[in-house]
């Protein structure tokens, strides 16, 4: 009759264990930044197509999942190549950083423009959301993949510098 008290148990736990591997995080916003604007004067100039302001921003978690997670970061622009003085450009950003277990998500840290005008420096970090303060967390490794899309007006970066956890992940350089 203990062995099967054992084993019932060990299933149960075993269970909970995995399902906090397969889901897409328990944070409901999903790891955004809470701000989904800049400062109205996100001006820069030179690098890119010359002068930029930042119009709007949104960060979003994409996906949390138990894997052996490998650092990583690409980007695009649209339009690529943009008629002369278009209005706007959307720069997106996608990558992946590790977690060191189910409860942790992401969300963006830093967000600058570079000091010659043409770049932005962008920072992500992993954290425990509030709500899954203090939980039984899943006791893996994960892939924490994200999406920035940053909308900007009157040009566009050259270069953007990624950060993960404060340190290098990569950077994205778009073709004048």
């Amino acid at each position: 009759m203990r062995r099967r008290t054992l084993l019932g148990t060990a299933a149960a736990g075993a269970a909970a264990l995995v399902a906090g591997c397969t889901g897409t995080g328990s944070d409901p916003g999903n790891g955004s930044d809470g701000d989904p604007t800049d400062s109205p004067n996100a001006t820069a100039t030179g690098g890119g197509d010359g002068d930029y302001r930042v119009a709007n921003r949104t960060f979003s978690v994409t996906s949390v999942e138990c894997s052996t997670p490998a650092s990583r970061v690409s980007g695009s622009i649209d339009p690529e190549s943009p008629a002369p003085g278009a209005a706007e450009s959307t720069v997106t950003l996608t990558g992946t950083l590790e977690g060191r277990n189910g409860c942790e998500s992401a969300r963006l840290a830093s967000f600058e423009r570079g000091p010659d005008g043409g770049t932005m420096a962008v920072g992500v970090e992993t954290y425990v959301p509030e709500e899954d303060e203090g939980l039984a967390c899943t006791q893996c490794l994960t892939a924490i993949d994200y999406e920035l899309a940053v909308v900007v007006r009157g040009g566009r970066p050259g270069e953007v510098a990624v950060t993960h956890d404060g340190e290098a992940a990569g950077t994205v350089t778009f073709a004048e």
